[in-house]
């Protein structure tokens, strides 16, 4: 192994760029990652920020532990033997001798790394690039004198990143990547990461040696390549089961209780509550958190207003994000749009359509369509799912204020419609 320059008293410490990176990762990420889906919902832009914080807060981590990495000196080292010298300056023996880090308070940090070779009052001869027990690292030695052999440590180290700190990054992100992807999609990625990584910090020790860039780089490789693999793999477990319910619009339950469904004549059908999974019903109303929409002929509301003629004034309605989407997909035609609603293309032919949107509050209350609806025609389908596959409910918007509760706009220019 290469002679490192010897440690003397006075010889300055310092810590890697790991902290400093890693911040600038976790406000990069979360701006990176919350740009990528601008225009979804809250949630989705919060998710994904939370996702691109802790994937990009890790690696820059990881890249400022690198050799190449800036340091920045935090201190120097005040205690050596009191007998051996080096260039007229006390000598540096790991566990004995002390430095001073002004990036941690209290006591001085022992020197915790040291020569397997040379020893100095029985101790291993600190050198150039050996750690305190802060993660601190000799920055600068003797000019003239090297010590050489392996690194052998003395006393524990304290990661520059507390262990704390990742684990949290780790679930945080683990659970933003589930709402923005799919919790399968969250947990395999995520371990196939954590073992890709594993298996690659343990290769590159062995192949470059522990703690070296090869190690890291080898880590974060491993880390890539096993969090595409369980991401795929998520992927095709997500579609196994979504492939289940393929002939049931997506809606959990079996092709013979579905089609008994549409089949029951109109105000006969079973509540959604007495066939659908209680996980279901909550996973669907939550996608309506951010409010709901619904697209009318503006002749049609100037005629009838909000509300069916019902006890409950109900309407049915789509998510404020998916009728967003459907009116981004659809591009003003109206004939697929009425396709995606799952209502008569005659409905929309004028053209002249306006877009009311529902507030979350007080008066919000939603619930997934039984089918005995006033409102239900002869393209409703059980489970609370449109033709398309996009998530409907009905609304009960009696006492509703507009301009309080909801609000109504042209669908051409955006204007409020009065």
């Amino acid at each position: 192994m290469t002679a490192l320059q010897a440690a003397r008293v006075d010889d300055p410490i310092a810590h890697t760029a790991s902290k400093s990176w890693m911040i600038v990762g976790l406000i990069g990420g979360a701006i990176l990652g919350a740009a990528t889906v601008a225009t979804g919902g809250l949630a989705l832009v919060v998710a994904s920020a939370a996702v691109g914080a802790c994937a990009a807060g890790g690696l820059g981590e990881v890249l400022g532990s690198m050799s190449w990495a800036p340091r920045h000196v935090t201190g120097m080292l005040t205690e050596g033997s009191p007998n051996v010298y080096v260039n007229s300056r006390k000598a540096i023996r790991a566990h004995l001798s002390l430095g001073k880090c002004d990036e941690h308070s209290g006591s001085p940090k022992r020197v915790a790394e040291g020569s397997i070779k040379i020893y100095i009052n029985n101790y291993p001869a600190a050198r150039l690039g050996d750690k305190l027990t802060c993660s601190s690292e000799i920055f600068a030695g003797s000019p003239n004198v090297f010590f050489g052999g392996a690194k052998v440590q003395t006393d524990e180290i304290s990661p520059e990143i507390p262990g704390w700190v990742n684990w949290v990054m780790l679930g945080v992100g683990t659970a933003a990547l589930a709402v923005v992807a799919t919790p399968a999609i969250a947990v395999l990625s995520t371990a196939g990461a954590f073992t890709g990584g594993t298996v690659g910090n343990w290769a590159g020790g062995w192949l470059f040696g522990e703690g070296s860039d090869g190690q890291k780089w080898s880590m974060l490789f491993g880390s890539m390549i096993g969090g595409g693999a369980g991401m795929k793999g998520g992927a095709k477990f997500d579609a196994m089961r979504a492939a289940r319910f393929d002939e049931t619009n997506g809606v959990p339950i079996s092709k013979e209780k579905f089609d008994e469904i549409i089949a029951t004549p109109k105000n006969e059908r079973p509540l959604p509550e007495t066939y659908l999974p209680a996980k279901y019903i909550d996973n669907h109303l939550s996608e309506f958190s951010n409010g709901a929409s619904r697209i009318v002929p503006r002749d049609a509301y100037d005629a009838y207003g909000v509300g069916k003629p019902d006890q409950w004034a109900s309407e049915f309605v789509g998510s404020k994000d998916g009728i967003s989407k459907t009116i981004q997909e659809t591009a003003g035609n109206t004939q697929e749009m009425a396709k995606q609603l799952g209502i008569s293309k005659e409905q929309l032919e004028s053209g002249e359509l306006l877009r009311i949107d529902f507030f979350p509050g007080d008066k919000y209350k939603i619930v997934i369509p039984s089918g005995n609806e006033f409102g239900a025609n002869s393209q409703w389908l059980p489970g609370g799912r449109l033709p398309t596959g996009k998530p409907e409910v009905v609304i009960w918007t009696k006492g509703m204020v507009k301009g309080v509760d909801y609000e109504v706009y042209d669908l051409a220019t955006g204007a409020i419609y009065e």
